[in-house]
């Protein structure tokens, strides 16, 4: 896919070289990144990585656990906040927040061995300065365009439609666009989600100002990324 686009972008006297990419959890897509692009920079997407936690957390059979006040459901949820620290604290975190208190539960310890191979570590798969960052920048989420996909795929009635359809659609989508850009309201958002946005700012700069501890700002962020 890279190649075919960077060889578009050629013929039309363009350089296709992006500085950052914003990705799921799909080993295969990180490796094409780094062998097409590897001075571009990787972002994981925080919607995709609490996707893959819980899936694992699914698997082990943990979900009822999850779900309830137990002391197993409390730890669980809890590692949800992991992704709101700085990269650099992510390791020291871990073991001082939740490999000291972690459950006596063979599903729980297989859970963890899983987050240490692959997210904790630095040599792991997708390494904490992938996925974690005390920030809530848009930029670390791939919503917008599987919004604008699934929006694209719902406008054919067929998997293979004809040209002529195909390029009704998208000057419709290149008008729907415009008209949304003209009227984009400038005014701070009320909505659920810019209130949510704006929680979690309080809670990181609390944090960062030392006025609340780690694994009450764990606890707090953790909230807004469960399952």
């Amino acid at each position: 896919m890279f190649e075919i686009i960077t060889e578009k972008c050629n013929e039309f006297g363009l350089i296709f070289k992006p500085n950052l990419f914003v990705a799921d959890f799909e080993q295969a897509i990180h490796n094409a990144i780094n062998e097409m692009f590897p001075l571009s920079k990787i972002i994981g997407c925080r919607f995709h990585l609490s996707q893959s936690w819980y899936r694992k957390i699914q698997n082990l059979g943990l979900s009822t656990d999850y779900k309830s006040e137990n002391e197993i459901g409390k730890w669980l949820r809890n590692i949800f906040g992991l992704s709101f620290l700085n990269a650099v604290e992510v390791g020291d975190s871990y073991t001082e927040d939740f490999m000291s208190t972690i459950p006596e539960n063979q599903a729980v310890q297989d859970f963890s061995d899983y987050l240490v191979d692959n997210y904790i570590s630095d040599e792991g798969l997708f390494p904490p300065h992938i996925w974690a960052s005390d920030t809530i920048s848009s930029q670390r989420t791939t919503n917008a365009c599987e919004s604008f996909h699934a929006k694209f795929n719902k406008s054919f009635s067929s998997p293979h439609p004809n040209i002529f359809v195909f390029i009704d659609v998208l000057t419709q989508l290149q008008i729907d666009t415009y008209i949304l850009m003209q009227n984009t309201d400038t005014r701070p958002s009320t909505t659920r989600y810019q209130k949510k946005i704006n929680n979690i700012e309080k809670y990181i700069d609390l944090y960062t100002q030392k006025r609340i501890i780690r694994l009450e700002f764990l606890n707090t962020v953790s909230h807004y990324y469960k399952k």
